[in-house]
């Protein structure tokens, strides 16, 4: 998933580096809002469907071992 958005986010931006120039506002903003996006996309796709990114259920507690020695 990160993948996808990443390739989507420097493809977005390659764009604008190539109309505008790497020094443009909109060029140095879009690397914010695309992370305002993919935050924004992603708690919403939890809540949603109910699981988390990493497949757990909401009320489901990721378990956890450890060592001693």
């Amino acid at each position: 998933r990160y993948s996808t958005i990443d390739s989507i986010r420097q493809e977005i931006v390659s764009t604008l580096t190539a109309q505008y120039g790497a020094d443009d506002a909109r060029t140095a903003d879009i690397g914010a809002a695309c992370d305002k996006l993919k935050k924004q996309t992603m708690r919403l796709q939890v809540i949603e469907t109910k699981k988390r990114m990493d497949g757990r259920a909401l009320d489901e507690v990721r378990p956890i071992s450890i060592e001693v020695g």
